[in-house]
């Protein structure tokens, strides 16, 4: 997510990576400890010793500050008169002057180190050490010779740094006499919205959960449209999740054949302007933004975030324009049949198949059988190719072929069923048993049977230190040993061995700490965009951290482990009513459905 915040621009990952910039000479990049030693260049190693830091690509150490950054530089063109090795007349390791004493005093860089009363940073020191600020801030003022600008960005970057980390600063400008500098209809704010209200977004403000900063703000009536205020009625237009200031003109194609001018006053105009009073377009586009950035401007993403407006407009009764075009999210249909706007939701399937979707259209974006054809659940076929009359899929039970759903035994003992990927077992005694024919096999039974079962699944008496029990009843050490007691005969099964090979693997703490990062198996945990946070309350997220962090240990970080895990715990989380979307696309499951 991009975001402007105050005079800097922040960058923040779903990753944890935090990045703010201020257009000028401060940047700051900041990383959860988790990557901890796994860094390296300009920023250091994050090892917590600052004295090996200077590390070239090579891994050896530069000799100098200016070896270093070449070192690091990166291939650009050889004439760019902007970008030197060194300093021209060569570089200062260290600044001498008469005047020195002068600006390490109080009246210049010594604002920073000032304390008690009098020093308007002097709540910052224990929280931030001012002591690499002050060294700084006197070097950059006296290479400046004394200019105030150098003093003044000096000071800027502490108290940013001391409000970033929650601190209360008071008044230094004026002590340093370095008045802040706000475009028209604006003013000063030493502790303002680190969020604050714009055109794209108004709400912005009460949505922060970042400290104060100090800034300019829009006066009252006006709100920031790019760089300056402008009255509220004259904020300018989105299109295509981009903000476009009144009066501003763009293309709206790529062959550069619809100029169009941002108008406030005029109505709406595009494909979903009928569906914008019914269905609020805002949360849908907040949303974009964020999973196209998220997943590097992926196209699919973004097709994927209209896609899903353009779904509930439909949905809410609303006749929408067309949307996509052959170079804009073009939609793959299968073959026999073609894309339509409005789509017939029904007497276009074999029987059994068609889905019920309460749409008041009666209709939907998508795929329509041509003339002639039905869809059997995958593509168009002719009526004749339906098969079975139910249009379900077929099994085996006891080596007979059924169709599901089916119910089994004269008193209907047990009923099968399909579920979305699962199959589900259910007995008229309470056992439930759901499979999805891949990975994961869950067996639920009545607590009327606790403490009288026994096998893979443990004993069922709440005490998880007896689980790893033999036929025999005798607790094991072992989890192999384990296993193994529980076999069931079947001697020519060669893919089924009671152990490993050669040694089992086994998962070290670093490899552990790689795979519990916020962008694998750390997302069901993570402090930063976790979609799957509304269910935590729900579903606790450890035990599938924990077993998704051994299985991709084990299967050397295939990613399939982790898609598998997300979609068992986003199963687990709508069994308890709460429903997760957009998580595939974010971590990459979307070709990874079972």
């Amino acid at each position: 997510m991009i975001s402007q915040s105050g005079r800097s621009v922040v960058i923040e990952t779903d990753f944890g990576l935090h990045v703010r910039y201020d257009w000028h000479h401060s940047l700051v990049v900041g990383l959860p400890s988790s990557y901890k030693g796994y860094t390296c260049g300009l920023c250091g190693n994050f090892n917590g010793n600052p004295s090996d830091d200077f590390a070239t690509p090579s891994g050896s150490q530069a000799g100098s500050v200016v070896e270093f950054g070449s070192s690091w530089k990166v291939p650009g063109p050889m004439d760019d008169a902007h970008c030197r090795d060194d300093c021209v007349g060569g570089c200062q390791e260290k600044c001498e002057h008469k005047l020195l004493h002068i600006w390490e005093g109080n009246s210049f860089c010594g604002i920073i180190t000032m304390a008690g009363k009098n020093g308007p940073f002097s709540q910052c020191h224990r929280l931030v050490d001012p002591e690499a600020y002050f060294e700084s801030c006197t070097f950059d003022v006296c290479i400046g010779l004394g200019q105030r600008l150098y003093l003044c960005k000096a000071l800027e970057a502490y108290a940013d740094a001391c409000q970033s980390a929650g601190v209360e600063v008071y008044d230094w400008r004026t002590i340093a006499r370095c008045p802040a500098k706000c475009p028209r209809n604006s003013h000063y704010e030493l502790c303002g919205s680190a969020c604050p209200a714009t055109c794209s977004d108004p709400d912005a403000p009460s949505k922060c959960k970042r400290p104060c900063i100090e800034t300019c703000t829009c006066d009252e009536g006006f709100m920031w449209s790019g760089k300056q205020c402008v009255p509220e009625k004259k904020c300018g237009c989105s299109y295509n999740g981009r903000y476009v200031p009144a009066g501003n003109s763009f293309w709206t194609d790529e062959d550069c054949r619809n100029w169009c001018t941002c108008d406030p006053k005029s109505p709406p105009k595009g494909p979903f302007a009928s569906c914008h009073s019914i269905l609020d377009p805002k949360q849908f586009f907040e949303d974009c933004v964020f999973d196209v950035c998220a997943a590097n401007g992926e196209e699919s993403v973004q097709c994927d975030s209209v896609a899903a407006y353009a779904f509930s407009c439909q949905k809410a009764g609303v006749a929408i324009q067309i949307w996509r075009s052959p170079f804009f999210c073009p939609m793959k249909c299968p073959a026999n049949s073609h894309y339509e706007l409005c789509a017939d939701l029904s007497g276009v399937a074999c029987s059994g198949l068609a889905e019920i979707v309460p749409f008041n259209t009666g209709c939907r974006e998508g795929c329509e059988c041509d003339t002639g054809f039905v869809f059997n659940g995958e593509t168009c076929v002719e009526e004749d190719e339906c098969g079975c009359s139910d249009g379900q899929r077929t099994y085996k039970v006891d080596g007979e072929l059924y169709n599901l759903p089916v119910v089994l035994g004269e008193e209907s003992l047990v009923s099968i069923s399909q579920q979305g990927h699962q199959i589900k077992i259910e007995t008229v005694f309470g056992l439930i048993v759901t499979y999805d024919w891949n990975h994961e096999l869950i067996i639920k039974l009545p607590s009327s049977y606790y403490n009288l079962v026994c096998g893979l699944c443990g004993n069922f008496n709440g005490d998880k230190t007896d689980e790893i029990q033999n036929p025999a009843g005798e607790l094991l050490s072992n989890v192999v040993d384990w296993a193994k007691s529980w076999r069931t005969p079947n001697q020519e099964d060669k893919k089924c061995s009671d152990t490993c090979q050669h040694d089992c693997p086994a998962c070290d703490d670093k490899q552990r700490k790689v795979y519990e990062a916020e962008d694998l198996c750390g997302a069901l945990t993570a402090k930063h965009h976790n979609v799957f946070e509304i269910c935590h309350e729900k579903a606790d997220p450890k035990p599938f951290l924990d077993s998704c962090v051994f299985d991709m240990c084990m299967n050397k970080g295939d990613k399939k482990i982790l898609c598998q895990t997300l979609a068992s715990y986003t199963q687990q989380c709508r069994e308890e009513g709460v429903e997760i979307n957009g998580w595939r696309w974010k971590f990459g499951c979307r070709e990874l459905l079972f």
